[in-house]
């Protein structure tokens, strides 16, 4: 069964994602969104893309499917220090799309 997620985040970056350019896309994004709102849009991208590409840990919970390492995937990394964590954040998310 689907399930119906809301990212006001995801829903930004991906309709802008084509239109405007990388870097004004992080820039607004750092602007207007705290790290931990970016790194939970991350995680959500993250869990749904693996279910995707594992369809048999659909059930598995986002914690879990963040744990899991898939070669064509980028590893989900936590920034936990610097100035410029959320720009590393968001680079990551852009990174994943």
């Amino acid at each position: 069964m689907a399930a119906l997620i809301i990212s006001e985040l995801l829903f930004f970056v991906v309709n802008k994602f084509d239109k405007v350019p990388i870097e004004q896309i992080k820039k607004v994004v750092n602007n207007f969104c705290t790290v931990g709102d970016i790194r939970d849009a991350k995680e959500v991208l993250h869990g749904e893309i693996v279910r995707i590409l594992m369809p048999d840990d659909a059930d598995a919970a986002n914690d879990e499917l963040a744990r899991r390492v898939i070669p064509e995937l980028p590893r989900l990394i936590t920034h936990s220090k610097g100035d410029n964590r959320g720009m590393q954040e968001t680079a990551d998310l852009l990174e994943l799309l």
